[in-house]
């Protein structure tokens, strides 16, 4: 008894086309399934996580199940200033209203640019004499935030990390 001809060619076409659909039905199901650091979320609602200094934020909006993210940044957040932040610079400040206040960020770190900016907002909304934000360089790489000692002069460097 002679065997039927097989066309190869559609043959292996049709074992493509079966093979490509279980392999996206495999990973259609395991992309729902939290691997042992992650959770899953059902219903509605927003959920974030913002940690200053640390390398991950995420922020959903809405979520529904599964693992989702509307936004995720990886690398260090921005300092913002806080209720902490803010009571120190009232006590370290200068207590003669009429001073001006002279704010400081490291030349060419944005990062620091914008929390001096932020500082400085914050203390023309007190009723303190600010002379707006410069942009300075020392004789060595400055990280951190520092008040000079007559409470006049306060200087915002970089994030604990180099440029």
């Amino acid at each position: 008894m002679a065997r039927p001809k097989v066309n190869k060619p559609a043959w292996i076409a049709f074992a493509g086309v079966i093979l490509a659909a279980v392999i996206a039905g495999l990973f259609g199901l395991f992309k729902h399934i939290p691997t042992s650091n992650q959770s899953a979320v059902t219903g509605t609602g927003e959920a974030t996580a913002n940690t200053v200094g640390e390398n991950i934020s995420v922020t959903s909006h809405n979520q529904s199940g599964g693992i989702t993210a509307g936004k995720i940044i990886v690398g260090r957040q921005p300092r913002k200033l806080d209720p902490q932040f803010k009571a120190q610079l009232e006590r370290l400040l200068t207590h003669d209203t009429n001073q001006v206040i002279l704010v400081d960020a490291q030349l060419g770190d944005q990062e620091a640019v914008q929390f001096a900016e932020e500082i400085k907002t914050y203390l023309e909304s007190c009723g303190r004499k600010v002379n707006g934000v410069r942009e300075v360089v020392g004789p060595q790489h400055l990280k951190g935030q520092m008040v000079t000692p007559d409470g006049k002069t306060i200087t915002i460097g970089s994030m604990d990390r180099d440029l």
